[in-house]
C-alpha cells in the first residue's frame, strides 16, 4: 500500500495517542518490530445505526395486547 505510515513498535507504544489522533477513517499504520513488518493498524469509522421505533412497530402489530399477555403467561408456566 502506498502512502502507508510506518512506525517502530516502541515508538508506537510511546506515541499511541498522538498517532491515533492523526489517523483518519481507513488510514493504515504499519508497525515494525526490529525493522520488519509486524502488524497493521487501521482506524475504523463510526457507523451510526438508527434507533428502532419500538412504539411504532408495536402499534402496527395486528394482535391485541391480550394476545401478548396470554403468550407471556403461557411461557411463564412452561419455564416454571
Amino acid at each position: 500500500m502506498s502512502g502507508m505510515k510506518k512506525i517502530g513498535s516502541r515508538e508506537f507504544q510511546k506515541q499511541f495517542s498522538k498517532v491515533a489522533a492523526t489517523l483518519k477513517t481507513g488510514d493504515v499504520v504499519q508497525v515494525t518490530k526490529r525493522g520488519k513488518p509486524f502488524v497493521q493498524v487501521t482506524k475504523l469509522g463510526h457507523k451510526r445505526l438508527p434507533t428502532p421505533n419500538f412504539a411504532k412497530r408495536v402499534a402496527a402489530h395486528p394482535y391485541p395486547p391480550e394476545t401478548g399477555e396470554a403468550l407471556l403467561a403461557h411461557l411463564d408456566e412452561a419455564v416454571s
